[in-house]
């Protein structure tokens, strides 16, 4: 779900600079058109992620930076981005001030696109599979509201220009929305 969310993003954005913010291990950059995009920025948190990503997809004809970063206490960049990337990433971070950040990283007409799990109180928020590293992360795991969402990013200057809500079989729910950042 997440890599076609990302891929329709890419192909009908088609940034010249992109910065993913938890990017993991790259799910989805094999549909960045590196013809349109220029530069990439991803960051997570987690050195491991990183470095199998950077196993996947570096390449050094294309300007791919793999970035370890706690954005909640380090800033993503300075009117650089065409388009930041977030899909189940604010659930982890203080929304308020990475919003700021996201903010300052974009450039003027710039667009925050984000993928939010919805809270549902009949649903555990971390569904038990084989892959056990979102376990790991639950106790820290913050569902965050999209009313919530759009309120904070429209204080920060980002206005909702689209979105949608998914639902999964598994009854998890998520909140696909795109921002564009208006004055510099």
């Amino acid at each position: 779900m997440l890599n076609e969310i990302f891929k329709d993003t890419v192909n009908r954005l088609q940034p010249i600079s992109l910065c993913v913010l938890g990017c993991t291990t790259g799910n989805g950059f094999e549909h960045i058109d590196w013809t349109k995009t220029k530069r990439l920025a991803a960051i997570d948190i987690n050195q491991e992620y990183l470095n199998i990503a950077k196993e996947r997809f570096y390449d050094d004809s294309v300007d791919i930076e793999f970035r370890c970063v706690d954005v909640n206490s380090s800033a993503i960049g300075k009117n650089e981005f065409d388009l930041v990337h977030a899909a189940l990433f604010f659930e982890y971070v203080d929304v308020e001030s990475v919003l700021i950040k996201i903010f300052n990283a974009l450039v003027k007409e710039g667009i925050l696109s984000v993928v939010l799990q919805q809270p549902d109180e009949e649903h555990s928020a971390v569904t038990k599979t084989e892959f056990t590293s979102l376990e790991k992360l639950a106790p820290i795991m913050k569902l965050v509201e999209k009313e919530e969402f759009k309120k904070a990013a429209e204080r920060t200057g980002l206005l909702e220009i689209e979105s949608s809500n998914l639902e999964l079989k598994s009854i998890k729910k998520f909140y696909i929305g795109k921002f564009i950042k208006l004055s510099s």
